[in-house]
Parts: C-alpha cells; sequence; structure tokens
C-alpha cells in the first residue's frame, strides 16, 4: 500500500482511533504475520479474514495467488496474539466437506465463523446456479446433531442468523429473506430475487473517488469527491445512517473465484480494480 516505506496499515489504524469510529478490517490475512507485534486486542474491534477452504488445493485454486501454509502460519499469528479475529467464508457448492472440520476449529479458538452466500452478479450469471449453496443447507446435519445450538440470547445485529459451539465459538449467516427491496431503485429489477442485500444496506465508496449503495448495479455509482478531494455528498440521512466500507488500495492481490474456473465472483469486479490473472 505504501511503497516508501514512510508508512502502513497501523498507522492508518491510529490515525482512525483518533476519531473514535468502531474500526474493522477485512483481509485475506497473508501479511498480518508482519504486523501482530504492533497491534493488539484494543488496536480494532474486528479483523475479518477470508478463508474459503480449509483444503490447501481448493483455497489454492479460489485464491489463484495464495499460499495457503504461509496463510495458516500468519492467521496463527494473530490468533495467539488474541487479536479480535472472525473468519469470512463463501460458500460454494460439492466444495463444503470441510465444513465440520472448520467449525470445529472455530470452537477450539472460540472464534467467529461467517457463512457468506455466493453474490449473484451478471459477470457470474451463467454459472451461479452450478455453485450457489445456501447456508442453511449447508449448517442443517450441524444443527440436527447439535454440534451447534441457536441462542437467541446471543446478540444479533444486521438480520444475522446466529449459532454458538459447545465452546462458545459463533457461527453466523445473513438472514436474505430480511434484505429490503421495496424501493425505486430494486422495483423493476428481474434480478432483485438473487440479490443479497437492500439498497443502502452500505455505502462502498471506491479508489476512484465514486459510491455506491448497490453492488448489482455499477450504473448507479456516483461521485463522492471532486477534483479538490472535498467531499460532495448530500447531508442526508442515508449518508450518516449507512455503514461505510471504505476501499483505498485499487489493487487486488487475490482474485477469488470458481475452483477450476477463470471466473472470479469478487464484488470489486467492474469497479475498476486491479486483479492479478486467475491461473
Amino acid at each position: 500500500m505504501y511503497k516508501n516505506n514512510e508508512h502502513d496499515i497501523v498507522d492508518v489504524i491510529n490515525l482512525l482511533q483518533n476519531f473514535k469510529f468502531k474500526l474493522s478490517i477485512t483481509t485475506n490475512g497473508m501479511l498480518l504475520k508482519n504486523f501482530v507485534d504492533r497491534l493488539d486486542k484494543n488496536s480494532v474491534d474486528l479483523i475479518r479474514v477470508s478463508w474459503h477452504s480449509m483444503n490447501k488445493f481448493t483455497y489454492k485454486s479460489i485464491t489463484s495467488a495464495g499460499d495457503y501454509d504461509e496463510f495458516i502460519y500468519s492467521l496463527m499469528s494473530a490468533i495467539n496474539k488474541q487479536l479480535p479475529i472472525s473468519i469470512n467464508r463463501v460458500l460454494l457448492k460439492n466444495h463444503t466437506s470441510d465444513i465440520r472440520e472448520h467449525i470445529n476449529f472455530i470452537d477450539k479458538y472460540k472464534l467467529r465463523l461467517k457463512l457468506l452466500d455466493l453474490y449473484y452478479t451478471e459477470e457470474i450469471k451463467d454459472i451461479y446456479d452450478k455453485f450457489y449453496i445456501s447456508p442453511e443447507e449447508v449448517l442443517r446435519e450441524f444443527i440436527e446433531d447439535k454440534t451447534i445450538i441457536f441462542d437467541k440470547n446471543i446478540a444479533a445485529v444486521r438480520n444475522r442468523i446466529i449459532y454458538k459451539t459447545k465452546n462458545n465459538g459463533i457461527i453466523e449467516y445473513k438472514d436474505k429473506k430480511t434484505a429490503n427491496k421495496d424501493n425505486a431503485e430494486c422495483k423493476d429489477r428481474k434480478d432483485k430475487l438473487n440479490c443479497l442485500e437492500g439498497y443502502a444496506d452500505y455505502f462502498r465508496v471506491f479508489p476512484d473517488k465514486r459510491g455506491a449503495f448497490c453492488y448489482m448495479k455499477p450504473d448507479l455509482d456516483f461521485v463522492v469527491f471532486d477534483e479538490n478531494n472535498e467531499v460532495i455528498l448530500q447531508n442526508s440521512n442515508i449518508y450518516k445512517n449507512t455503514p461505510l466500507r471504505l476501499c483505498v488500495v485499487g489493487l487486488c492481490n487475490f482474485n477469488c473465484g470458481f475452483p477450476k474456473e477463470n471466473i472470479s465472483w469478487c464484488l470489486k469486479r467492474n469497479r475498476n480494480f486491479i486483479f492479478p490473472k486467475r491461473n
């Protein structure tokens, strides 16, 4: 991110802490090992680590460029430092045989595992049905054998379904039925049944200085900064009340996609990001 070695991500974290933000980071985790000595459990509220398979060959195929052994070393470095780690996993049909192993890992270290539906986009429409599988289907056997237990006492935010393991690990996923699509932007969308978010569930700002309230329709993106880098948003509650997802770098060192396919499912596609080629 910083080629002159003058600053790095820890400096960004320290800067944002001064504003009393609730701060979380989503990362592929590969470089966590380089920063754990300068972070502590109070540095950030949450570090979300993308970990889409415990099979090293599937992991490599999904990430295209990820070294699984290096990833595990980096992840364990952060866990051993007791940093607030949560795992993000996109579910792919026929690639979930390791879910029990993943749940056991979460149970052992008392972590969170957030299971993500595969997001539908125009780019993957021809292959979407081949790989989509719901969290409900994946978790059914673990609910039935009581490996995980629904607990209504666990606070669920933003319409999450939450289970706990015997050792108080957390398994969660978004209840897509609650996504609010009763608005003008969604009204005439034929593909809105495949959408997992409501309009303005998140406010994403991309490195090209454009913002978005909808991940499925890049044509709805809008300018956030003017030529002087001044914010030009209207003074509206929609900006104040929507969780911000700020993307500060236009380069992505992974290009996550389907195993044995050249197609990427990353939501940053078509937003002027630069990706490595998928192998």
